[in-house]
């Protein structure tokens, strides 16, 4: 639902003061690991090259790379994508994969990597760029995804060209839903939702039974049964 609403300008809820922290840290990420990749992933003496956060596409598909290491020796590209975090998340390797699919149609790709921050980094005086970042070699990993992203990305498609969102799966998380008038237009004031320390299995069965049930909706036959 949330890409159908990008793609149809229907995203209603802004960034919050956090969301805009979190992107500027990101920024701040991202242009020191420009500084990193070009002191210490690029060899100067085979001429290659930095190619810094360049658009591609194929057919109605597109993206922006981070960060591409031209070889000419090979003529071939290392890719990075740039992560503000300490290690890596497994919906890494399926982005990596959708660049590669895009990428790869024009250009030949060497290897994939992911360039996240240094967990095990404490900073003593100056800054050291060599030791904040980590370039983890994810090549496999995003190979053997290949398959199932290439399905998954005409499904999204065919999503995102839909004329309407009937149908369309909505969310499960409404205090973070960008559209919340898509995902959860009919959802009371008190749900399943602002139900404290309740398991993802409880609410999930609970919501199959009852839709987004009201919690007295809950309380009332646990009230019934105990009086």
């Amino acid at each position: 639902m949330h890409l159908w609403a990008k793609k149809h300008n229907e995203i209603t809820k802004s960034l919050s003061t956090f969301d805009i922290h979190i992107m500027n840290q990101g920024y701040e990420v991202e242009n020191l690991a420009k500084d990193f990749l070009e002191t210490y992933r690029i060899r100067a003496s085979e001429n290659e090259s930095l190619v810094w956060q360049k658009s591609f596409s194929d057919q109605h598909y597109t993206l922006r790379s981070d960060a591409l290491v031209y070889k000419p020796k090979s003529d071939s590209y290392n890719l990075y994508e740039i992560k503000s975090g300490t290690s890596i998340k497994r919906e890494n390797y399926y982005d990596v994969a959708y660049q590669y699919l895009i990428i790869s149609k024009k250009h030949k790709i060497d290897r994939l990597f992911l360039l996240h921050l240094n967990k095990n980094y404490i900073r003593k005086g100056k800054l050291d760029i060599e030791q904040l970042f980590v370039a983890e070699d994810i090549t496999e990993k995003v190979l053997e995804k290949i398959e199932e992203v290439e399905i998954t990305r005409s499904k999204a498609w065919e999503t995102a060209r839909s004329k309407s969102p009937k149908g369309i799966e909505h969310c499960y998380k409404p205090g973070d839903c960008p559209c919340p008038g898509l995902c959860h237009l009919h959802l009371p004031d008190f749900s399943i939702y602002d139900i404290p320390r309740i398991t993802e299995r409880k609410r999930s069965f609970w919501r199959w039974t009852f839709w987004t049930p009201k919690i007295s909706q809950i309380l009332s036959p646990l009230i019934q049964n105990n009086a």
